[in-house]
């Protein structure tokens, strides 16, 4: 869970700044007492979801029957369960 939480913060980070993902990723996992196994499935998890960001994107549009645009929470949340189930 915490992992999961972390990675959270990651990808809602960069979705919000715009800024370059690698020193968002950097930052937060230097600051978070994690053990390097989970530091492993933090990167692979937050990298997965920026690779597949337009694919899981489309897939959340799709199923996503809001007129609305979905908020950064939301998305970072369902971006991050779309990747785990999807891949």
């Amino acid at each position: 869970m915490k992992n999961r939480c972390i990675s959270f913060d990651i990808i809602y980070s960069f979705l919000k700044s715009k800024d370059k993902f690698r020193p968002i990723l950097h930052s937060k996992l230097n600051n978070c007492k994690t053990n390097h196994k989970d530091k492993k499935f933090i990167t692979e998890l937050t990298y997965g979801v920026v690779r597949n960001y337009y694919y899981l994107n489309d897939i959340i549009s799709n199923q996503s029957h809001h007129d609305k645009t979905i908020s950064t929470n939301l998305l970072s949340i369902l971006l991050i369960g779309c990747y785990q189930i999807y891949f």
